[in-house]
């Protein structure tokens, strides 16, 4: 019944007419605004000057509002969130209206400026309510049927004419009211839709980096120890078991960061990736009196988790070049389709063929192996280092 209701009542698949929700539709919004409102309103009309110079009938301007009033009162003594959306709204924009319209019923005088108040509900519902159809044809009836009023009154003329030019700009206003309304409704969805998938974006970025640090840097730690134990064994006692626990660390260790990295499979940026790699690797530099070069070529999409490798790799072959190479410069190359990062330092280099692959070697291949590139190391004792990591075309 509710998805009848909706899609042949209203000119929009997915109103959305809880606009003022339970603020508006409580005992004190009626109590404080609502009413005091009517009251003020009925006791400047009837008790003042102004009763006599319009001529106006205190009974039906009365009506008027206890039919207002009346409906409003109903609806939340039956409870608001039980009516289907698209009758409460009808139901409480009838009630205005009808309040609306017993100020122009109870005086035979064609005052504009009383329709202006017309005016005002229509467009205060139109913008708060679901488009409906049912509520379109009652800003147009309404008035209409208020013309019953002045039959035989001899302003009836004049009436007929007011009424009808009010009707006309009524139904405009409402059209407009309501399409803007829609509008207005599906930025604000989008928007909030946009600040959810944000602030998702940050907790999981919190999240992966957190890991890292921790349980990652933990990981990393015991990997160290047990190089150190290994290289202490002499008397090869301890050896297979060292090697098999340091194997499953440094597995722990790739399989931790690939869950840091791969935590969130939305795309990344060659922008945010460029600038993450020149900031850390710049300021690394910087602060060991370094000059540093960045250069990027061609770029395109680009995964969170092959960002993150990619600048895993840069950053920490910046890291050792500072560390042992003394170099007097470093450069970084990047480039994506295909993703490619080159390192280069003009430093004290060394012999491959002489030194025994390390533990920052190994975390390189690892980084590779996640990206599925190619790694090449070139250096040549006192010409410097060239780190080139390359997936497939």
């Amino acid at each position: 019944m509710k998805d009848v209701l909706s899609s042949s009542w209203t000119f929009w698949p997915a109103p959305d007419p809880d606009v003022f929700g339970d603020k508006v539709y409580s005992w004190k919004f009626l109590l404080t605004v609502n009413l005091p409102l009517v009251l003020a309103f009925y006791s400047l009309i009837v008790f003042t000057p102004l009763r006599a110079w319009m001529g106006v009938n205190p009974s039906i301007l009365a009506a008027g509002g206890l039919i207002q009033l009346g409906t409003f009162a109903g609806v939340l003594a039956y409870g608001y969130r039980r009516i289907h959306p698209g009758l409460r709204e009808l139901l409480t924009y009838g009630g205005n209206l009808a309040g609306t319209l017993a100020l122009n019923v109870s005086t035979p005088k064609p005052l504009f400026i009383l329709w202006i108040l017309y005016f005002l509900v229509v467009f205060f519902e139109a913008f708060g309510n679901p488009k409906a159809v049912a509520a379109f044809a009652l800003t147009v009836i309404a008035p209409a049927l208020s013309l019953l009023a002045f039959v035989g009154v001899p302003e009836a003329r004049e009436n007929a004419i007011l009424t009808a030019l009010s009707t006309g700009i009524g139904a405009v206003i409402y059209l407009l009211a309501a399409y803007v309304a829609g509008w207005t409704r599906e930025g604000a969805l989008e928007k909030a839709a946009r600040a959810h998938l944000k602030g998702a974006l940050e907790e999981r970025s919190r999240l992966a980096h957190s890991l890292d640090e921790t349980l990652g840097s933990a990981l990393a730690e015991i990997s160290l120890w047990h190089e150190v134990a290994l290289a202490t064994d002499v008397a090869g006692a301890q050896n297979a078991s060292l090697a098999k626990a340091r194997t499953r660390a440094r597995e722990a260790l790739t399989e931790l960061r690939e869950l840091a990295a791969g935590i969130d499979r939305q795309p990344a940026s060659m922008a945010g990736l460029a600038g993450e790699i020149q900031r850390r690797a710049g300021n690394r530099c910087a602060a060991a009196g370094i000059a540093f070069e960045f250069r990027i070529g061609s770029v395109g999409p680009i995964t969170l988790r092959d960002s993150y490798h990619t600048a895993m790799i840069a950053i920490e072959a910046v890291e050792n070049a500072v560390l042992h190479a003394k170099p007097r410069s470093v450069s970084v190359s990047l480039s994506a389709s295909p993703l490619e990062v080159t390192v280069e330092d003009d430093g004290v280099g060394f012999d491959l063929t002489a030194v025994h692959p390390g533990r920052g070697m190994r975390n390189f291949e690892e980084l590779a192996s996640a990206l599925n590139a190619k790694l090449d190391l070139v250096s040549v004792p006192g010409k410097g280092t060239r780190l080139h990591v390359r997936t497939a075309a």
